[in-house]
């Protein structure tokens, strides 16, 4: 704050400084005698030969939009004789927009910070709520929700950030999203266009599973706790690309031999069971795979007729690109 007073030339006088909130239409009327006038103290000015003397002074300002008012005495208290609006703008806070990959294959729950930031540094703590709202994903179902929450940028720094956590599945399905926004800003204002963010989860790609080729496999099975080879070898013997559909064999040393026809996803087998032999039992054939298991794992179910259910866990591995 800088200005000029007068007073008796070889003189001294006094300069008192304040700080109001300006006027509806920023001026000084009034704004030095109101109930929310701060004091910024005072200083002494020593007056030339011309009955001039000139000051600066230097205040930490609030922001808003304000007036100062210089109220100078020669050695009686005088009202305000100067006033100066001055616009103090508060540093702006924003958040991004962000994207995860869930990762089942990684045995974790994929993870992303999403940046707050703010304009400019400030001299003062600055703080800021953020909370998730559903989109298309939903907590908890697909993300780990965020409650409302406060975060704060020390005075100096410029960022902060909130940690978007998605819960990983193995379902096939298309990418989600889910919106962070920011309210309740202290010490700074938000950014009108960057109060928001989208954070996309996008779905871990599906590895192809050993049902799209041909070839022979080997089946095991899991039997008190650890894998067991039933020694019968399927054979693919046919796969459609399109359809997804395919055949198969698995013959038995007992004598009897499994013939497949079903369809495959990445997340599904299903196939009706025919074939000839002493042990023989048509019927349905249903497998949950893990896609990202390696080798290709699955639960499976087998209806034989009507009545007879049979669940287990098998896992296939790759023995031959050729049947």
């Amino acid at each position: 704050i800088e200005g000029t007073v007068t007073g008796t030339p070889g003189g001294r006088v006094t300069v008192s400084l304040a700080m109001a909130p300006a006027a509806p239409d920023g001026s000084c009327a009034g704004a030095m005698s109101g109930p929310d006038t701060e004091a910024l103290g005072s200083l002494a000015v020593d007056v030339g030969p011309d009955g001039a003397g000139t000051f600066a002074a230097t205040r930490r300002l609030s922001p808003g939009n304000l007036v100062y008012g210089i109220a100078v005495a020669d050695g009686n208290a005088s009202p305000v004789s100067a006033c100066v609006p001055v616009s103090v703008e508060s540093p702006v806070l924003s958040i991004v927009d962000a994207e995860l990959e869930e990762q089942p294959s990684k045995g974790q729950a994929g993870s992303v910070e999403v940046a707050v930031s703010l304009s400019a540094p400030s001299e003062s703590v600055v703080s800021v709520t953020v909370a998730s709202r559903d989109g298309t994903a939903t907590a908890p179902a697909d993300y780990v929700a965020i409650p409302t929450t406060t975060l704060t940028i020390p005075p100096g720094a410029t960022t902060a950030a909130v940690t978007v956590t998605a819960v990983a599945d193995k379902a096939t399905e298309p990418d989600e999203d889910l919106t962070l926004t920011l309210s309740d800003p202290v010490g700074g204002t938000l950014d009108p266009e960057a109060s928001t963010a989208t954070v996309v989860i996008l779905d871990e790609p599906a590895p192809t599973t050993g049902f799209t080729m041909r070839g022979r496999w080997r089946l095991e099975a899991r039997q008190k706790g650890r894998w067991v080879d039933n020694d019968a070898p399927i054979v693919i013997t046919r796969y459609d690309p399109g359809s997804r559909r395919f055949s198969g064999t698995e013959r038995f040393k007992a004598g009897y031999t499994y013939l497949f026809n079903g369809t495959v996803t990445e997340d599904t087998m299903t196939a009706a069971v025919t074939g000839k032999g002493p042990k023989m039992e048509p019927g349905n054939h249903t497998c949950t795979l893990d896609r990202f298991a390696d080798p290709v794992t699955a639960v499976c179910e087998y209806v034989a007729g009507t009545t007879k259910v049979f669940r287990w866990k098998v896992r296939w591995t790759q023995v031959s690109t050729e049947p």
